[in-house]
């Protein structure tokens, strides 16, 4: 059974790439990255390279898969705003990159069993997208579930995200 829910009728992989592009502007690149420069450890100092200075569409999911940890790692000491920023970049290439969908569907949910957002870093990160990043981000939840089936992981994922990035009337 595929899915087919109600956000924006886009149905090729290049109509949600160009929707993602239109409402996730490259600049203002953010300045920082982390949300703890002190801390010292390997894995922000690859981030830092890996990230810093770029534009998002200028950052790929080999990059991301190059740090060598989970993104769910990656969020856990990236700045909210930051991490927000860069998520697009996972989202447009998981459209470009088989198999990636599940790896774009991680980076936007917590890290928890049911998916529930908890705590200030959540709070902020979900504060930073806006009524048109939301459609965009809705359209590309949209687009992936009818890659899928209802009742399969990625189709469970789906709905999950639709409930945290869903546009507020």
């Amino acid at each position: 059974m595929r899915r087919n829910d109600h956000v924006m009728p886009l149905t090729s992989r290049a109509d949600i790439a160009a929707l993602l592009i239109a409402h996730f502007p490259e600049q203002p690149v953010p300045a920082s990255i982390l949300v703890d420069a002190d801390a010292g450890m390997e894995i922000q100092q690859d981030r830092r390279s890996a990230f810093l200075g770029k534009p998002w569409t200028s950052v790929s999911i080999d990059d991301w898969r190059m740090l060598g940890v989970p993104i769910s790692v990656c969020k856990l000491y990236m700045r909210p705003d930051s991490f927000a920023y860069y998520l697009v970049s996972i989202l447009h290439g998981s459209l470009a990159t088989d198999g990636a969908f599940a790896l774009a569907l991680d980076a936007m949910l917590p890290s928890n069993q049911r998916h529930v957002p908890k705590g200030a870093w959540w709070t902020a990160f979900s504060g930073t997208f806006t009524v048109a990043q939301r459609t965009a981000i809705s359209a590309y939840l949209q687009f992936v579930g009818a890659q899928a089936d209802a009742d399969d992981e990625i189709g469970n994922l789906v709905n999950a995200a639709q409930l945290l990035y869903r546009v507020s009337a």
